[in-house]
């Protein structure tokens, strides 16, 4: 027996000292009198009784002990109960932080693994231009004497070639008597190194797709298509009549599938263009590409206009910027307000819902 029965048992113990009572009354209330007329108790009728009643109280104060007993049991049951549910939710609470908080520490690591990696790779697009800027300057030194010497001689020697090297060094380059494939390949070496392109191209959207390329202008595009480039935009320079294929779906479809679903494409009118910027009008862009914002090559189709078929009439430029020719500053102004929301000239994406929307022929 636990000590809280004991206890709970003696104070309980009065039923039995109550029924031990009750039994003795009983068995007085059953004396008769004798002859001489005094009262005559039965004591094994008061023994009875009294033993009845106290066995009776005895077992009842024991029952009513062992329900006081339950009662607590159920009371600290109900509590520890409690208790659990309260340690469950605290343990679910908890996990929810650990996960939340082992899901914040992946993403930061894993912000800081890309940190890291894009700053080795700036460091490695660093060292490598270090790299081609000690072998230019490695070549330079091949002529250092042979320019030494020709500074050395008279004044009217000196001034030409400084004139030489300013024009050089600060002007546009041409490379003459060019074909299309000749510039196509400087594309394609462009191509190799850039990570933002920005494309001109003043003509008929046929020769974008729809009419059949040759080798170097299938090997451009195909690299255009798949060479990771961040980021790449097309201008579109058409005339009146230009405009017109627009409206042919099979021409429209045939330079998605080229080169419009790879690179954003937006056409102007060529009198909005000349108009915004300002150039000459007899100045034909014809071709243009603008690596990262500082080497631009432009392609000049009909520069010579010579009679030999076996002649290319061609003219390629390469531009770096220092010059400020007026095809420079046409091409970064035009794609500078592409980058405006609140543009002044009419800029119109070439989409494919616009496409799909055309009437088949």
């Amino acid at each position: 027996m636990s000590n809280r029965i004991q206890i709970s048992f003696l104070k309980n113990f009065r039923y039995a000292v109550i029924g031990v009572i009750i039994g003795a009354l009983l068995s007085l209330a059953t004396t008769t009198t004798n002859e001489q007329g005094k009262l005559q108790i039965n004591l094994a009728s008061l023994l009875f009784s009294s033993a009845t009643g106290f066995i009776t109280g005895f077992l009842f104060s024991l029952l009513q002990a062992y329900e006081d007993e339950l009662s607590t049991y159920q009371k600290e049951l109900k509590d520890i109960q409690k208790e659990l549910k309260t340690t469950k939710d605290s343990v679910e609470s908890c996990n929810s932080l650990y996960l939340e908080s082992l899901q914040n520490c992946q993403e930061s690591y894993q912000d800081k693994v890309d940190s890291l990696d894009r700053l080795i790779n700036g460091h490695e697009n660093k060292l490598m231009e270090s790299y081609e800027l000690l072998e230019r300057a490695k070549n330079s030194f091949s002529h250092y004497g042979t320019i030494q010497n020709l500074l050395g001689s008279n004044k009217i020697e000196r001034e030409l070639i400084k004139s030489f090297l300013d024009r050089v060094i600060n002007q546009p380059d041409y490379i003459t008597r060019s074909s299309i494939i000749d510039f196509y390949r400087l594309l394609i070496l462009g191509l190799q190194k850039c990570t933002v392109w920005r494309g001109i191209h003043q003509g008929s959207i046929k020769s974008l797709g729809f009419s059949p390329l040759d080798e170097a202008g299938e090997n451009y595009f195909e690299i255009l298509r798949n060479h990771h480039i961040k980021d790449k935009k097309r201008v579109i320079i058409l005339t009146q009549n230009e405009q017109d294929d627009l409206k042919r779906k099979d021409i429209m479809q045939a330079f998605w599938n080229t080169t419009g679903k790879d690179v954003p494409s937006y056409w102007i009118s060529q009198e909005s263009f000349y108009n915004f910027t300002h150039l000459h009008r007899s100045i034909e862009v014809h071709d243009c590409a603008l690596h990262n914002d500082k080497v631009l090559l432009h392609y000049h189709h009909n520069y010579h206009r010579m009679s030999d078929p076996t002649v290319p009439e061609g003219l390629i430029m390469i531009d770096f910027g220092g010059s400020r020719s007026p095809v420079w500053k046409a091409v970064t102004s035009i794609f500078s307000e592409l980058e405006n929301p609140n543009y002044a000239i009419r800029f119109t994406q070439i989409t494919k819902e616009s496409i799909d929307s055309l009437p088949d022929i």
